[in-house]
């Protein structure tokens, strides 16, 4: 409670001198093959503390992601009670499997597909073509966030180009 006090105080002096859309908020949950706790205890000791941030950051008007490193797959349903809007899950996590469980509920970060500078732009076109027909055409309800931070400027322009295309349809 008293972490949550201090939170708040400073998401407040961030508002006042910055002009932000949301807060990422930091705290990982698990290893490469699971939590680091029970679905439970998450709701116990976790749930009720990301719920009162989360609801702040949306009482201010602000968005609230959930970074957490780890297989934290099985904890879904605590961040989703919660209230978190995002969680940018590593490429462990089965995020498919997720968004088809709980995507209504929040979003997902999903990670392009690899390239090297050396991909053809042939192949990066058609590897954006298959993100965006495997993502956009459900982006009213089961919205996704692209991980850009790792991804080719050609396939962030392309999936840009085929997501529109496919939108306009709609």
């Amino acid at each position: 409670s008293r972490l949550c006090d201090m939170y708040e105080a400073m998401i407040g002096k961030y508002m006042e001198g910055l002009t932000i859309d949301g807060v990422m908020f930091h705290d990982d949950w698990g290893s490469q093959r699971a939590p680091f706790f029970s679905l439970a205890t998450c709701r116990e000791m976790l749930v009720p503390y990301l719920k009162r941030l989360a609801d702040f950051c949306h009482s201010k008007g602000l968005w609230f992601e959930q970074h957490s490193c780890g297989k934290n797959e099985l904890l879904v349903p605590a961040m989703v009670e919660a209230g978190v809007d995002l969680w940018f899950g590593q490429p462990m996590n089965d995020m498919d499997l997720l968004r088809a469980e709980y995507g209504d509920k929040i979003m997902f970060g999903v990670y392009p597909p690899e390239t090297t500078p050396e991909t053809s732009d042939e192949e990066i076109d058609r590897l954006a073509k298959e993100f965006a027909d495997k993502y956009a055409p459900d982006m009213g309800t089961r919205p996704v966030a692209m991980i850009d931070f790792v991804c080719d400027e050609r396939f962030k322009k392309a999936v840009y180009k085929y997501s529109r295309m496919i939108l306009a349809e709609e």
